[in-house]
């Protein structure tokens, strides 16, 4: 049961993501049209980047407690500064898919040009 409830706050910061985008997905209404299958891709983009945010932020959780609790070990403290750098790459990277995407968007003429972030 102790188990159980360690677990439930991870299950949640899991799940939330996929509520909010299983929300905001609009069906295109044609996808016999340039903007239909751009939008199909816009879309399908938005949920890879909500899955990517996720496991991006997941990670950045998992670097700074290894940080933490390396109470002064030279190993553990080079291996979260590693993975430190990674998730910074990480969050350069789902920033510029979202900004790539607006791009993509606008130039094709689908959809709206904001990034959604």
């Amino acid at each position: 049961m102790k188990k159980l409830i360690a677990y439930w706050p991870s299950v949640l910061i899991g799940i939330v993501p996929f509520v909010g985008l299983a929300q905001d997905a609009p069906t295109p209404k044609d996808a016999s049209t340039l903007t239909g299958i751009t939008n199909i891709i816009a879309n399908a983009v938005d949920i890879f980047v909500g899955i990517f945010w996720t496991i991006a932020i997941a990670f950045a959780l998992w670097t700074a407690i290894s940080y933490m609790t390396a109470a002064g070990d030279e190993t553990k403290i080079k291996s979260a500064k590693k993975r430190l750098i990674y998730t910074i790459i990480a969050f350069v990277i789902a920033l510029s898919i979202n900004l790539i995407k607006g791009l993509i968007t606008s130039t094709l003429g689908g959809g709206t040009p904001t990034a959604n972030w």
